[in-house]
């Protein structure tokens, strides 16, 4: 019944012409975050307080992509309250509770003497120091929270085991705190230690509400000795407790509508208030995060004017009322991209089918965030393309080319009996290089070539060297591969054979054009004795030589609008020819997503497609797409 509701939504605001890409989105927005009202009146003054988030959001995201934020914002289940709204919600009490003498004294640590040299970079969730986020809901526990994943950290240390401790216990029980309307994190500790105890989440879940307590010693998950104060204010005293003591309970001023809608990046706001905290959380590590300016004071002083421009017309956009969003989100899209275009007619015409993929990947999304679709799309470099100018620009000649005889036989690759791992991910061991970009050429045949190449380059001299597309895009014409008009990874695999070596991408780059052949016996990469095809349509063999080999190339029919605007999750078409195939790839690992199979697939599109740059496509659905159909790897 769920799904028929949400499919008759769909098509009835599909079908209607007249909707506007802001009640698409506010819909769409509303279905994921289960968002329901008592009136139209109040959904009419929610919906505006919402609108006025998102721009928000748009205007401040634009200045992330040019470098000049260096952290992102994203409408999440505040989008429709107002900053002063959102703050009464979440701090309750909490606000101004944190600023107060603290009741009892604790030792102090201090930054210690002589300097101690500290590790670069701490992630307590990597050691298993953390359980998993939790949330609050509509109670200003966050102090407890803070407490109970200190004490996690601790414990684990302690014993080796990662419990979940009750932070109900703390709202129902500690009472020199507040329950739902704030408390404090010593006040917490001082309960444990003089109650021997708190019992584990599972044994007295969390609830959201103010109730009696009902502690029971039989099901105690950890207990507490006592606790120290970090010195106050000082952030190289923090840094040392959280390097060599664990996870750290802190309290800062999370007021801002910054903080309200953060999304990802590192957060940095000028008016957050070092004295004035309301809110508990916990520093599981720390870390250093490039950014556009960080150590380059040159670049600064060379884009200061290009800054000025930049938010000049943010500054002209926000202030103009009457904008609409889709406006401001075609802006906003344009920047992040570097779209130009030529005349006022041609952005007239690509920022309409731009609107028209807007609002499929808006349906589409609002399928996946119920469930009903395993995968979600994106807003891409593709999109202001028709679905047949995004497969004429990207495939070009490649269209058909892997529907063809290859020019030799070679030895086959049949299934096993060997037992697989679960899960494989050739990343992990060092066997794939950074995702690459073709740009608007043809080549993918050739990035799939090096892939595989440089992943069995790896794999018998312990190195990972970067190949180069380049050359055979150049040189391998009389094989029978076209440059940027298409081609086949197995000739390629036949020319570096008979040619002795493919250059290294560093000596003979990238240009994503056909040029002169102008390869460099001096700086050969990787040499090549011959090719092995997999079983064709043979999914488990694919997957055994995935497993025991490292990565494939395959081939892939990539030219549905779904896999053109793909963003993450595994992508299910049942529309994919396992025959017509018209992109190459590279099969790096295999494994499963919400009980749903999938291979990890390598693209050459660049980090702004998919999930930066990865595909997870269906396994074990009868070939789909065709990636067991044309899958072969090079001998070395």
């Amino acid at each position: 019944m769920k799904i028929l509701l949400v499919v008759i939504t769909l098509m009835a605001l599909a079908s209607a012409a007249s909707v506007s890409l802001e009640d698409l989105e506010f819909q769409a927005w509303k279905l994921k975050f289960g968002k329901s009202y008592k009136s139209v009146e109040e959904e009419a003054r929610r919906k505006m307080t919402w609108l006025e988030n998102r721009k928000l959001i748009l205007v401040h995201n634009m200045l992330a992509d040019q470098g000049i934020k260096s952290y992102r914002l994203g409408m999440n289940h505040f989008a429709d309250m107002s900053n002063q709204e959102y703050r009464e919600t979440v701090f309750k009490g909490c606000l101004g509770s944190f600023n107060r003498t603290k009741k009892h004294s604790a030792a102090i640590f201090h930054r210690q003497a002589g300097g101690a040299v500290l590790p670069d970079t701490v992630d307590w969730r990597e050691e298993g120091y953390v359980t998993d986020v939790k949330d609050q809901q509509q109670c200003g526990s966050c102090w407890a929270f803070s407490v109970t994943g200190a004490l996690e950290g601790q414990t684990f240390r302690k014993t080796g085991k990662l419990i979940s401790l009750s932070q109900q216990q703390l709202v129902d029980c500690s009472n020199e705190n507040y329950g739902c309307n704030g408390g404090w994190m010593d006040r917490a500790f001082d309960y444990i230690i003089y109650n021997n105890g708190i019992d584990t989440e599972e044994s007295y879940p969390y609830e959201a509400i103010d109730g009696y307590c009902r502690f029971n010693p039989a099901t105690v998950g950890a207990t507490c000795t006592g606790y120290i104060y970090a010195s106050s204010g000082d952030e190289y005293a923090l840094q040392y407790a959280v390097a060599n003591v664990g996870p750290i309970s802190v309290a800062i001023d999370a007021s801002s509508s910054t903080f309200q809608f953060y999304n990802s990046g590192i957060y940095d706001e000028p008016m957050c208030s070092s004295s004035h905290l309301n809110h508990a959380v916990l520093v599981v590590g720390y870390g250093t995060e490039g950014w556009m300016f960080q150590g380059q004071d040159y670049w600064l002083v060379k884009n200061r004017m290009r800054i000025l421009l930049i938010v000049t017309t943010l500054m002209a956009l926000a202030s103009v009322h009457s904008i609409s969003l889709e406006d401001l989100e075609f802006s906003d899209w344009k920047l992040k991209f570097g779209k130009i275009y030529k005349s006022a007619e041609e952005e007239i015409q690509r920022k309409k089918i731009w609107l028209e993929n807007r609002e499929l990947v808006l349906a589409h999304n609002m399928l996946a965030d119920q469930n009903i679709k395993s995968y979600r799309l994106g807003m891409n470099y593709f999109s202001d393309m028709s679905n047949q100018e995004y497969r004429n620009s990207v495939f070009k000649g490649c269209l058909g080319s892997f529907n063809r005889t290859n020019r030799e036989s070679a030895a086959t690759f049949f299934r096993g009996s060997a037992i697989l791992p679960k899960t494989v991910d050739w990343r992990k061991k060092g066997y794939v290089t950074e995702v690459k970009d073709q740009q608007n050429c043809g080549s993918c045949w050739a990035f799939s070539a090096t892939g595989s190449l440089e992943g069995q380059t790896r794999r018998k001299t312990g190195k990972l060297v970067s190949l180069s597309e380049q050359q055979l895009v150049d040189c391998s014409w009389s094989y029978g591969n076209f440059g940027c008009a298409g081609g086949l990874m197995n000739t390629s695999f036949e020319y570096i054979r008979d040619n002795n070596g493919i250059d290294t991408e560093k000596s003979y780059p990238y240009e994503a054009r056909d040029n002169d052949c102008r390869f460099n016996p001096a700086t050969v990469g990787a040499t090549c004795t011959g090719y092995v095809n997999i079983k064709s349509g043979d999914e488990k063999a694919l997957q055994e030589a995935v497993a025991t080999i490292g990565p494939i190339s395959v081939a892939i029919d990539a030219g549905h609008i779904s896999f053109q605007q793909y963003e993450s999750g595994v992508y299910d078409e049942p529309d994919c020819s396992s025959i017509e195939l018209d992109h190459g790839v590279l099969a790096v690992g295999y494994g499963r997503e919400q009980k749903k199979a999938y291979w990890l697939v390598k693209n050459s599109w660049g980090l702004n497609w998919g999930d930066k740059g990865y595909i997870k496509m269906s396994r074990n659905k009868h070939n789909q797409c065709g990636i067991a159909t044309d899958a072969s790897y090079p001998l070395v």
